[in-house]
């Protein structure tokens, strides 16, 4: 029977010597395939290396760079410090040129003087040629005499108070006083007034029933240096011994006891200036109290050791001086507070005024309403910064009933000052309100 099907054919490839030759073929295709894929190809590695070569010159330019702009900032940095010290080496040199310029003007201008106060005194050049020339024929000779006779004027000038000596206006400087030696050798009531006041950091028992002590002694401010270091002073600077006369603290009667005297010993005192408000000066003077001082039975005492006190200080020259100047240049008033309210005055007036404007005219809108609406806000604007001002001016010029006066009316202190005291809390101070107190100047009664 015939196989039709390709099954049952016999295939002519498949015996003999073709199936050695297909072996051979699929060994060798298996043994590239193998070869091929455990062995990378070499353009590959090639590539990888040349990217790892330019990363590290990339680095190294970068890093190199980076060097140079160092090198240029430290460049920059040189010639800037060289730059500023040129700069103030010239500004030296200016400031020296200046100030040459300023002396060598100042002399010319002495000179200027000198010379017209000797034509003014010395004989004419013309009458003295003349006569030298009568007697002697000749000029240049008497050029010389006048010369030496005006250089010997000027040294006589120089060093003579003489007035006969020129013709020189004398101008008359006003004199400079320290207002802070204002107080030296005055004498002073001083009236303590112990009590609770707002604020305080007494003891909550301390004054809560009401009572009040009434203690007065009398000091002088002396001229005499305060060596001893006191913190309320701010220093030894300027501070000076406060002496209290007979050494004594008066303690007025109450409803249960009499008057007490207690022993005080003397204190310092100082100016403090421009330490109160709105920069103005301020008293600071303290004794001690050898013994704590009260009532028998009373919740109020006054404590054992320095009693401190500061009111404000303000010297009269300053006002006569503000006066002196406003009549100099013709204004109107005494001193800032005059021309403060006279300003007041006018602006008040200037308002009203352009009130009644506004008032009269009955149109809608006009450009004149416009323009009177906008002075008037202007007008109140100045008005309230003029009211501060004036604030501001009695507190640094109060009126004389606010102050009490020295027997030479030429300072004064405010009628009421504070009193305080000094308690140490480990190593922070505190000073604890204990009341107020008010001044009045005395006469020496050459009683210590």
């Amino acid at each position: 029977m015939v196989r039709d099907s390709w099954m049952g054919r016999r295939c002519p490839f498949l015996g003999g010597p073709w199936v050695a030759l297909w072996c051979a073929c699929i060994f060798t295709i298996s043994t590239i395939h193998k070869s091929s894929a455990f062995s990378p190809p070499r353009i590959i590695i090639h590539r990888s290396n040349n990217r790892l070569q330019e990363s590290a010159s990339t680095r190294s330019r970068i890093w190199m760079e980076t060097k140079e702009n160092e090198h240029d900032v430290d460049d920059m940095k040189h010639e800037i410090e060289e730059m500023r010290q040129e700069a103030l080496r010239r500004i030296d040199a200016m400031s020296i040129r200046m100030s040459e310029s300023s002396s060598s003007s100042s002399r010319a201008e002495v000179s200027s003087s000198l010379s017209a106060s000797t034509s003014s005194t010395v004989p004419n050049n013309d009458t003295q040629q003349t006569s030298s020339t009568s007697m002697d024929g000749s000029q240049s000779d008497d050029a010389t005499t006048s010369s030496d006779t005006e250089q010997a004027f000027v040294k006589k000038i120089a060093v003579s108070n003489n007035p006969a000596m020129t013709n020189l206006k004398s101008t008359s400087l006003p004199e400079i006083v320290d207002d802070r030696n204002l107080l030296d050798g005055t004498h002073w009531k001083v009236m303590l007034n112990i009590g609770r006041e707002p604020g305080t950091w007494m003891p909550k028992t301390w004054g809560v029933s009401g009572e009040r002590l009434l203690l007065s002694l009398e000091v002088k401010f002396t001229e005499d240096q305060l060596y001893e270091r006191e913190e309320f002073l701010n220093g030894v600077g300027g501070a000076k011994i406060v002496h209290v006369v007979q050494n004594k603290l008066t303690l007025g009667p109450s409803m249960t006891e009499g008057s007490k005297v207690v022993t005080v010993k003397d204190g310092g005192w100082k100016i403090g200036k421009g330490e109160g408000p709105m920069g103005t000066d301020i008293l600071r003077f303290f004794v001690e109290v050898t013994n704590q001082v009260g009532h028998q039975g009373g919740d109020i005492y006054c404590p054992q050791g320095r009693i401190y006190c500061t009111c404000g200080y303000f010297p009269m020259q300053d006002q006569l001086q503000s006066l002196s100047a406003s009549s100099n240049s013709n204004l109107r008033g005494s001193g800032v507070k005059e021309q403060l309210k006279n300003k007041q005055d006018e602006l008040r007036q200037k308002y009203d005024r352009i009130s009644e404007e506004l008032e009269e005219d009955t149109s809608l809108f006009s450009i004149k309403k416009v323009r009177l609406t906008k002075d008037l806000v202007q007008c109140r604007l100045d008005s309230g910064k003029v009211t501060q001002q004036l604030n501001e001016a009695l507190v640094r010029e109060p009126s004389k009933s606010l102050l009490r006066l020295s027997r030479k009316q030429n300072v004064g202190l405010t009628r009421e000052g504070g009193v305080c005291c000094k308690v140490t809390k480990g190593v922070a101070m505190e000073y604890h309100i204990l009341g107020k107190f008010g001044v009045a100047a005395v006469d020496d009664r050459r009683r210590e």
